[in-house]
């Protein structure tokens, strides 16, 4: 019997556009069967997630940065970690740097792991692809 690789969906948080693109080419040459989802802002996140009805449409994972407009990524990682649907679904801040005490605080918030953007699209392609094999291979999501 033919293995069938599991259909994933991420939902990318990020109002940089090249940011978008950049994950967007990094996860499809990956190879892996992915549904990317993008939210502007926290507050595009937030209507996503209330589009969600049940576990079955919740995404797998959550990358988001921080720096946004309307609604900035510590309230929006306090708003995920609160809402019943996605609050187990792992968050990974994705951003180009952060002060210690924003560290502290991003995992006091409950981030489940923080990552700096690359500076090239070859080292953002491996960072994906190392990200991706770690929360959907060896981690247990379900």
């Amino acid at each position: 019997m033919e293995h069938m690789e599991r259909q994933y969906t991420i939902l990318y948080v990020e109002d940089d556009p090249e940011d978008q693109f950049l994950v967007k080419a990094a996860v499809r040459r990956t190879g892996r069967s992915i549904t990317l989802h993008f939210a502007e802002n926290g507050k595009d996140l937030l209507r996503y997630l209330l589009s969600v009805k049940d576990e079955a449409g919740r995404p797998d994972l959550i990358l988001m940065d921080l720096n946004m407009p309307e609604m900035d990524g510590f309230e929006t990682l306090k708003y995920i970690k609160r809402n019943e649907t996605c609050r187990r679904v792992p968050t990974i801040v994705f951003t180009t740097a952060l002060a210690p005490d924003q560290v502290h605080k991003c995992y006091d918030l409950g981030a489940n792991a923080i990552m700096m953007k690359p500076q090239t699209f070859s080292e953002f392609e491996q960072v994906i692809g190392e990200m991706l094999s770690y929360w959907l291979d060896r981690v247990r999501l379900s």
